[in-house]
């Protein structure tokens, strides 16, 4: 996320009130078809937002000046009206974006999806090798339907000369990291545009953390050959995520990331100015602060939830004002594994604050 900040938006933000919820997150369900062995959500009960609580939120979003809206599960296409809420998101002028393990995304749903004004699709593959990955997604079938849902979307983008993104997110373990470059190489059947390495970083996936020589092989070793086959293939997005997935540089030593506390340095000095620009609320309706909040859910996360009152009200409420002073002085524990698109969100407004301030 990236937002070049208005004279009264940076007096805002150094007032520390909530500036305007320039990307908001909806997990409209938390159900999904897979049982991914880096993800837990199975075990939950089955939440989903329902359809005129979402609609009601779009169009408090449209009063509060929003630009992106996603719209993420579970697995969102499980719910009966993704299409009207891309379609009503679309309307009020959001860029729209969802994600999804691609097993349902069928041609036909592909085509709606582009018609309904989809920007950006993200879409989860972990491995090259269809094997690999149906088994670590614990849905047979899973590695193909993702790919051929991929060339789906190039196809209709193509077909109604849309420029809507394509971003292939794949989970990288101790086992797996050694293949990046082969997953990369997906892109030979498969047109995607940016490709995102994810480490694994949940305390209950301990087990496939990376030791620190395996991070010091990655970056001695694999590195290079995915940098150029970035450059080779043409890709044009988020460096970071080949350069510093396992944030070594965020976390100032690779001790750092093998605990996953990848940002634990950085926040010490740096305030955090993500709740004065963004939201996410999920399945249950409750609304909180930042994408790592619902990972470790606590009270002192929940801002109030949009099925008691507005979104309108939560993000102006008094409560949500004290978490964004709080904030300056980031004091959660899940601060410390930030993801680094957030971690970049902040050094960047952080650094205009003090160029306003010099004025």
């Amino acid at each position: 996320m990236k937002i070049k900040l208005t004279e009264e938006e940076l007096k805002k933000t150094k007032e520390n009130r909530g500036v305007r919820p320039v990307r908001v997150k909806f997990q409209i369900t938390n159900a999904c078809n897979a049982r991914c062995k880096h993800c837990n959500l199975y075990l939950i009960k089955p939440d989903t937002l329902s359809r005129e609580v979402v609609l009601q939120t779009l169009s408090d979003l449209h009063d509060l000046a929003c630009r992106d809206v996603d719209f993420t599960g579970g697995e969102p296409t499980t719910h009966p009206n993704l299409i009207e809420f891309m379609e009503t998101a679309n309307k009020y002028g959001f860029n729209v974006k969802t994600n999804t393990n691609g097993f349902l995304l069928t041609e036909e749903l592909a085509e709606k999806m582009i018609k309904a004004g989809l920007k950006e699709l993200a879409i989860s593959i972990d491995s090259h090798s269809a094997e690999e990955h149906d088994r670590r997604r614990c849905i047979p079938g899973g590695w193909q339907h993702a790919i051929d849902g991929i060339n789906y979307i190039d196809k209709y983008r193509k077909l109604y000369k849309t420029d809507t993104k394509v971003i292939l997110y794949s989970i990288l373990t101790n086992k797996s990291y050694r293949y990046a470059p082969d997953i990369i190489d997906l892109k030979k059947i498969a047109n995607f545009d940016e490709i995102n390495f994810i480490p694994i970083k949940d305390a209950e996936n301990q087990k496939d953390f990376l030791s620190k020589e395996q991070i010091q092989d990655y970056y001695q070793n694999i590195k290079p050959i995915l940098v150029q086959k970035y450059q080779e293939y043409g890709f044009t997005g988020i460096f970071r995520t080949i350069d510093d997935p396992f944030g070594v540089i965020a976390s100032k030593t690779d001790e750092k990331s093998t605990i996953a506390k990848y940002t634990e340095e950085i926040y010490k000095d740096l305030p955090c100015y993500i709740s004065n620009f963004y939201a996410y609320i999920i399945s249950d309706g409750s609304v909180v602060q930042c994408c790592v909040a619902p990972h470790h859910l606590k009270p002192e996360y929940i801002m109030g939830n949009i099925n008691e009152q507005s979104f309108k009200k939560i993000w102006h409420s008094d409560r949500y004002n004290q978490l964004r002073t709080l904030l300056l002085k980031p004091c959660f524990e899940i601060c410390k594994c930030c993801s680094g698109h957030h971690t970049a969100f902040n050094l960047d407004v952080h650094q205009q604050l003090k160029e306003y301030e010099k004025r």
